[in-house]
């Protein structure tokens, strides 16, 4: 091959590379291309994308909820979560729990849970972030009462109480 090469080059008038030059060249076309398969361009697979996102969900007082978030990316990004009031502190770990696989879980769902969230998916090349809003509803408490010869049906719902008498009217 470098022959022929070498005799192309003769034919057409050019300069003829000696033996020792041609493996020069070589040795250097081989280091640059090693170098470059090295050096990666940027490209979308580095980002991170996100493959499952939590959607806008509501959850009762006193429930367990599973939110999940998963991302990939190159490397592997990070899944964190905040809350939007808090400006993105972190959140209080003895009640919400952020496992491994991005989800997160939170032990007994108060009223003050209530607002917007954020999934946050991190590497080294950029961070993304998926906003979700959590609404949380009391569940229904019915409490019957007996005064004096009236009966009261009490009814909570969030932090309101309705009473009702006996016929079912409110009061």
């Amino acid at each position: 091959m470098v022959a022929y090469c070498h005799s192309q080059m003769l034919r057409r008038g050019m300069k003829a590379i000696t033996g020792a030059r041609v493996k020069t060249h070589l040795a250097v076309l081989k280091a640059t291309l090693t170098f470059l398969s090295m050096v990666r361009e940027p490209h979308s697979g580095m980002y991170p994308s996100f493959d499952w996102r939590p959607k806008n969900t509501t959850a009762y007082v006193n429930d367990h909820l599973w939110l999940h978030c998963n991302a990939t990316g190159d490397p592997k990004p990070k899944i964190s979560w905040s809350k939007e009031e808090r400006g993105g502190d972190k959140l209080d770990v003895k009640r919400f729990i952020q496992h491994t696989n991005g989800t997160l879980h939170i032990k007994s769902v108060r009223i003050e849970d209530e607002g917007r969230y954020y999934c946050i998916a991190a590497n080294h090349a950029e961070m993304k972030q998926s906003k979700f809003s959590l609404k949380v509803q009391s569940k229904w408490i019915v409490l019957y009462i007996h005064v004096g010869f009236v009966y009261y049906t009490v009814v909570r719902v969030r932090e309101t109480f309705l009473f009702a008498d006996c016929n079912g009217g409110l009061l």
